[in-house]
């Protein structure tokens, strides 16, 4: 899911990995939108298939 006013080429390198359940996710969500910068989010499966976040290749 991209969230911009911009086309897709001109959003940023901005990236948020977010869980529906973090709510430090959804706090960096609201500060982002506040100040108006463009980003991209990155959906994080916490516990289905032993969990994402021990995948080798989003840990590195």
């Amino acid at each position: 899911m991209t969230v911009s006013n911009k086309p897709e080429a001109a959003v940023s390198d901005r990236v948020l990995y977010t869980y529906f359940r973090s709510s430090a996710a959804y706090r960096v969500r609201i500060a982002l939108n506040l100040k108006g910068l463009d980003y991209r989010t990155v959906p994080v499966h916490l516990l289905r298939d032993g969990g994402c976040n021990i995948n080798p290749n989003i840990a590195r």
